[in-house]
């Protein structure tokens, strides 16, 4: 049996309501190069930067020296209690800048300063590998508040049934928030059509598009598409539960060329009479494990987990491991699974009857088959919210980056009873509700939907009455901080080695930086400097071992003078 859908009003949305977004920008001057950088990331509060670009942009530039750079980024929110952008040279820092609340870089949106390119003590940029991280700091709420409004066009989603958020801070698209839509509205907005809203952390749509089917004939039936997620390498999960429960990998544009079907019918057990709903994924590349419920309210297999493996395909026929079975603990309809850091287990069943003494959140150790045979796991280190008429038709669990907190959604038993509570993960203790009773334009009823957590600690879910999804802020006082995805090159004076001449060829080697490529070099000649040099375009420039490399040409004349020049050129 589905879930079924509460009839309630939607909030009304005019397209004009759109929030302005922040731009604080100076002057770019290219000429510097990226390459891939990770340090750790210190993720815990409601004000975090993404987007962290340098001169517009994430790809590698290459400079010959120490010059202005324009260091950009996005702000969830305004950070007020500053910013602070650190360059790094190793693991020292070697220039620290400042900005002070209220002023352009701690704005909610787009962000700009500039690095002049000196280091402490205003000496020039050496030679070297340079990386930038973007700390934005705030005071903190008093409680648990929401920092989204449900008056703003680009949180509308007629018929919200996943949420999910890129937590990969090694993506361009770190930040971004998925949220699917089942069935069109009566509208023109982008919350009105059938597919994936994307968005980015400060709730402004996606440069590419807002929604995107990603080539997939979604039946927009309320039940497709359902639920979202994002593994750890930033690919985007969706199921379709009007077709079995079939789950597609997209790329994070969820582009319609990415598309790739994960299940299919031949992976529903049960002589196909299984219901694949809500599900995660856990590692990347071919160590990518489904984990999956089987939704049924009589005969569920239970959890199931499929090894993904190279292709990111289950295999044809394997109807998955079931990794916690029904009886002991679940004895109803799992609608959906998590897991923390750890490897432990987090299961929701839906239960319709508000009396009913079967829990509805439910904890399960990790799951180690060498320990156990291989055996389901049956028996729960805790359950909670039997006969708890707010535990009602659970739909979405999700647990927060540092496995304190356990987010559930509930439909509700009624509509005055819907909501997404806040748990312990050591205990299933109750933490917060966030909308249980609360009157929004007068009226307290809710039907949730699924929820999610971003890197920072925040949490999105779905109010299917309202027609709105919401991000809601720990509270606290918050501090964030965010690397770019590569680093700046500063490179020296180029510094030939050696000449020599064979077989009618100049062969010229010479140094550069060790991360640079052939590509980045000219050679040029000239039979007299006095007259400027032409660049030789049958020269050939190899690398001989890092930052070795050897420039051969023909010899075209008695005498020569040869220069090699730094072209600036993208990197891959």
């Amino acid at each position: 049996m589905r879930p079924f859908k509460w009839g309630g009003r939607k909030a009304g949305i005019s397209s004009g309501s759109l929030r302005g977004n922040f731009l604080l920008a100076w002057s770019v001057l290219a000429g510097f190069c990226w390459s891939l950088v990770l340090l750790p990331l210190t993720a815990r509060g409601n004000v975090y930067a993404t987007q962290v670009q340098i001169n517009g942009g994430f790809t590698n530039v290459l400079g010959s020296n120490a010059g202005p750079v324009t260091i950009s980024y996005l702000l969830n929110e305004p950070a007020n209690g500053g910013v602070t952008v650190r360059v790094w040279s190793s693991s020292s820092i070697v220039r620290t800048l400042n900005v002070v609340p209220g002023n352009g870089g701690t704005l909610k949106g787009s962000n700009a300063l500039v690095w002049d390119g000196l280091l402490n003590g205003n000496l020039p940029a050496t030679p070297g590998l340079y990386r930038v991280s973007v700390t934005a700091s705030n005071t903190g709420h008093s409680a648990w508040t929401q920092i989204s409004s449900d008056a703003d066009s680009r949180t509308y989603v007629w018929e919200g049934r996943g949420v999910a958020v890129n937590q990969n801070q090694d993506s361009p698209y770190y930040g971004r928030i998925f949220v699917a839509n089942a069935a069109a509205g009566p509208g023109s907005l982008p919350g009105d059509q059938v597919g994936i809203l994307k968005l980015n952390a400060d709730f402004s749509y996606a440069t590419e598009g807002s929604i995107s089917t990603g080539g997939h004939a979604w039946a927009g039936d309320l039940f497709s598409p359902w639920k979202v997620e994002v593994s750890e390498d930033g690919s985007v999960y969706v199921n379709d539960f009007s077709s079995a429960g079939g789950i597609y990998r997209f790329d994070p544009q969820v582009s319609t060329n990415s598309q790739l079907q994960v299940t299919d019918t031949n992976n529903v057990g049960d002589a196909g009479r299984a219901q694949l709903s809500g599900f995660t994924t856990v590692g990347t590349g071919p160590d990518t494990t489904l984990w999956v419920t089987d939704q049924r309210s009589s005969g569920t297999l239970g959890v199931l987990r499929f090894q993904l493996g190279p292709t990111g395909q289950a295999l044809s026929n394997n109807t998955g491991t079931v990794v916690i079975g029904p009886g002991v603990s679940l004895t109803k309809s799992p609608a959906d699974v998590a897991l923390d850091g750890k490897g432990n287990i987090y299961v929701v069943q839906s239960v319709s009857s508000a009396l009913d003494a079967t829990p509805r959140v439910l904890k399960f150790p990790a799951y180690d088959p060498s320990t156990n045979n291989g055996a389901p796991l049956r028996t729960a280190v805790w359950a909670v919210g039997q006969a708890d008429v707010n535990y009602g038709n659970a739909t979405g669990v999700a647990v927060d980056p540092t496995g304190t907190y356990l987010a559930v959604s509930f439909r509700g038993t009624t509509a005055a009873t819907g909501n997404t509570s806040v748990l312990y993960t050591s205990n299933g203790g109750f933490v917060v509700s966030m909308d249980l009773g609360q009157a929004i334009s007068g009226l307290t009823s809710h039907q949730d939907t699924d929820c999610a957590w971003d890197a920072a600690g925040n949490l999105y879910y779905l109010d299917n009455f309202y027609g709105a999804w919401r991000a809601v802020s720990p509270p606290g006082p918050n501090q964030s901080t965010t690397l770019a995805i590569s680093a700046i090159e500063v490179t020296g004076p180029l510094n030939i080695l050696s000449i020599s001449l064979e077989a009618g060829e100049v062969n010229l080697v010479f140094e550069g930086a060790e991360t640079e490529a052939p590509e980045a070099f000219r050679l040029f000649s000239s039979p007299d400097p006095a007259t400027g040099y032409l660049q030789e375009t049958a020269a050939v420039i190899t690398r001989i071992s890092a930052g070795k490399f050897q420039a051969t040409v023909p010899i075209t004349g008695d005498l020569r003078f040869y220069r090699i020049k730094r072209v600036p050129v993208p990197f891959p």
